[in-house]
């Protein structure tokens, strides 16, 4: 899943005053590394059950913070199939 909005990522961070290492903790990881650099938007996407249990975590709908990434293959398939149609 494609992170949706950086900033609303950073500010529920912030807010519940969590640090790297406690977010790393919670989430299993044995490194605060990956957590640093999804916050400064150097990773932009994630697996669908990281994006679960970090919005969980962070108490907001996954909707809120990460877009469904899709597959470009995809998109291209549902169009030839439209056009079939």
């Amino acid at each position: 899943m494609q992170v949706r909005d950086l900033k609303k990522l950073r500010t529920l961070v912030a807010i519940q005053e969590l640090s790297h290492r406690d977010i790393a903790d919670a989430m299993g990881w044995r490194s605060h590394s990956y957590v640093s650099r999804l916050l400064r938007g150097e990773v932009r996407s994630v697996q669908g059950e990281t994006a679960l249990a970090l919005a969980k975590l962070l108490g907001c709908p996954v909707d809120d913070l990460f877009l469904t990434k899709m597959d470009g293959n995809v998109d291209r398939s549902v169009r030839a199939s439209r056009r079939s149609a």
